[in-house]
């Protein structure tokens, strides 16, 4: 019988669970160093990208595209402005 996962790979434990429940909760996954730039800064997807990539590490950081569309389905982001091609996002005031 062959082993069915990838490159020899197994599970030994699982270290953290963590449950999103809550705006907030989720809020809590946007940057700090993106949440505490000011009043209320905006951002490229770019920015957001790297912005990941050096507080949580760049196998979290591809999924950053992802997370701005959820942030902006669950009104936690908006889009402040749009220049060309490029979108700046920026936290919705409540």
């Amino acid at each position: 019988m062959k082993n069915w996962l990838p490159l020899g790979k197994r599970l030994e434990k699982i270290t953290k669970k963590e449950r999103f429940e809550t705006k907030s909760d989720w809020e809590k996954l946007i940057p700090k160093s993106l949440r505490d730039a000011g009043q209320k800064p905006s951002f490229r997807a770019i920015d957001f990208y790297h912005a990941i990539k050096a507080e949580y590490g760049a196998k979290t950081a591809r999924w950053s595209k992802l997370l701005i569309w959820i942030f902006l389905k669950m009104h936690i982001l908006e889009i402040s402005e749009v220049k060309g091609r490029s979108k700046f996002y920026a936290l919705q005031s409540t």
